[in-house]
């Protein structure tokens, strides 16, 4: 599988965390390159299958419930303050970041394997998605380092970029559903 592909599926678990996150889109302001995969830009849209649309709902509602989860806790879990600690930060959290982590690369894994099999709108809706994963996978590492390590500045900065990234993600995802859904 191609570097492109495997930035693209990351970029899809991004958008299905900011599905999950209920959050509104915005169409500015996105981290992120953008890369479009293939080069099928005159082809047909070719949608998934009925069973890989079955395996993508199977991954997204496990993806959508860890997202959920993590940004709930992000907004209710008081940030340290600089000076502070992150010890009831982190027990505030518990292992939401480490379960959202899992389901991310699940999820951007099987969005991965399903772009050889698409092409026209689909190939690109889910190219875009893509694009938005790698961010949301990194904000959330850094913010488990930044917890890890007691950087309380780091830490506001990240929890903060998580949830923006999320809310940006969205606008892809739902591109990437009525594009690549069956029909």
């Amino acid at each position: 599988m191609s570097p492109a592909r495997v930035l693209q599926t990351v970029v899809v678990v991004a958008l299905l965390v900011t599905a999950a996150v209920g959050c509104g889109g915005s169409s500015g302001g996105g981290s992120g390159s953008t890369t479009t995969a293939g080069a099928t830009t005159a082809a047909a849209n070719e949608r998934l299958s009925a069973a890989q649309w079955q395996s993508y709902e199977s991954a997204a509602k496990s993806f959508k419930a860890a997202n959920t989860e993590a940004n709930a806790r992000l907004k209710k879990c008081p940030v340290p303050a600089n000076g502070q600690t992150s010890g009831s930060y982190s027990v505030c959290l518990g292992d939401s970041l480490t379960n959202l982590q899992a389901e991310t690369k699940s999820a951007a894994a099987l969005l991965t394997s399903l772009g050889p099999s698409t092409a026209g709108a689909c190939e690109t809706a889910l190219g875009d998605l893509l694009n938005y994963m790698t961010p949301y996978q990194g904000s959330v590492q850094a913010l488990q380092q930044a917890i890890k390590t007691n950087n309380a500045s780091q830490t506001t900065h990240y929890a903060q970029a998580v949830q923006t990234t999320a809310q940006n993600a969205r606008q892809q995802l739902s591109g990437f559903e009525s594009s690549c859904a069956p029909a």
